[in-house]
């Protein structure tokens, strides 16, 4: 009110009485060019604002989901890539777990698996941490922690979210080391029958030279004529 009475108009809001009010004060002019008084205008805008802040909260909730789908997008493509290997998708999920977080800037993650361990770049110990498991086959093999480094509180999403990651890494690990299986014996199979066409190879060889020297030492032309 006190610019109100220096000739200003003013537009403000307060929160009184569980109630939102916007005022309008207007400053009042004598004849004699004098502020004498003030005109204030009060308006109940309380369900505007409910209606702002059920917006502004469905906006924030979608951004979160936009976050999580493009956290699960990535690590698709981190499988997809076939130069990828086990270590590779590990580590870059290590690192694309904090910017689907409600806070990027103060999560950090650490992945523990396979007793091998993967940290996001800003990964500090802290008390504030939410975790899930990775099961292969049946059995636990590792986890991943997500911390908070400022003491914030986690979403129920984001542990959703966390054992979603866990559940598909899960998966990719089973997938992942299938297919080293695959190639393992592939390769096997490949050296054993490499050295088993040398041993023929050889083998003939051997034959060959044998029924060279027979056929030199024998002076019957049927088996010259057989053997050559």
């Amino acid at each position: 009110y006190d610019k109100t009475f220096k000739g200003e108009e003013c537009l403000f809001e307060l929160f009184i009485n569980e109630q939102y009010k916007r005022y309008r004060t207007v400053p009042l002019y004598t004849k004699k060019g004098n502020i004498d008084q003030i005109l204030s205008v009060a308006e109940n805008i309380t369900e505007r604002k409910r209606t702002e802040e059920e917006l502004k909260e469905i906006a924030n909730k979608i951004t979160e989901r936009v976050k999580e789908l493009n956290c699960l997008y990535k690590i698709a493509e981190l499988v997809e890539d076939a130069n990828n290997s086990l270590d590779d998708i590990y580590e870059g999920i290590a690192n694309l777990i904090p910017p689907s977080w409600q806070y990027p800037d103060s999560t950090c993650t650490k992945i523990m698996i396979n007793e091998k361990e993967f940290i996001s770049s800003n990964y500090k110990a802290t008390e504030w941490q939410q975790s899930a498991d990775i099961i292969v086959y049946g059995k636990k093999c590792g986890s991943i922690i997500v911390g908070y480094l400022d003491g914030y509180t986690f979403l129920k999403e984001e542990q959703m979210l966390l054992d979603s990651i866990c559940e598909r890494l899960g998966r990719i690990t089973e997938r992942k080391q299938a297919e080293e299986e695959i190639k393992k014996q592939l390769l096997e199979k490949e050296i054993i029958l490499k050295e088993t066409h040398h041993r023929i190879k050889n083998n003939f060889t051997s034959i060959e030279g044998i029924l060279s020297l027979q056929v030199d030492s024998s002076d019957n032309s049927e088996v010259h004529s057989a053997l050559n």
